[in-house]
């Protein structure tokens, strides 16, 4: 298999096309800048036959199922990372970095606790506004998300908003 691309632009676009799953046909002309048929009409002879012939190319071959291989585990990973899997890992990181200023005050670190609270106000903002954009219709009204959670664990900790 081949993980590097083709030397050949059009010969790596067409087999970009293909392991996207369009059919060889209409690969070949976005690949070679062919007008596409008009819907309804099918592809001409020609098209049809270089297609299967470039195809059948053992380079083309290769990095058609590498790619297909590499848009399999790109889908398998992003399927893994679920909101809420994020979210699980962020209000894991949270606790741990909240943990870690409260150690930080214990010691008389203030700068660095103060610094720590700091980060992740900034992030826990970022995150609510990635996820506001990414799932905004589908979240309950009554959920205030990270933000509220992270800002009540705050609360509990001397010196949470540096004043």
């Amino acid at each position: 298999m081949s993980d590097t691309p083709l030397k050949n632009a059009r010969h790596e676009a067409f087999a970009q096309g293909l392991a996207e799953g369009l059919g060889q046909a209409e690969s070949y002309c976005r690949a070679f800048s062919k007008p596409l048929p008009a819907e309804g009409e099918g592809f001409p002879d020609a098209v049809r036959a270089a297609a299967t012939k470039l195809s059948k190319k053992v380079h083309v071959a290769d990095r058609v199922a590498f790619l297909k291989k590499q848009n399999a585990k790109f889908a398998s990973d992003a399927a893994r990372l679920t909101a809420q899997s994020i979210n699980s890992i962020f209000a894991e990181t949270t606790s741990a970095v909240l943990e870690a200023a409260k150690l930080a005050d214990f010691h008389g670190e203030t700068a660095i606790a103060t610094s720590l609270r700091k980060l992740l106000t900034v992030m826990a903002g970022r995150s609510q506004r990635a996820q506001d954009k990414i799932d905004a219709p589908e979240r309950p009204q009554s959920d205030g998300g990270i933000l509220q959670d992270f800002t009540t664990k705050m609360t509990f900790w001397p010196g949470a908003y540096p004043q």
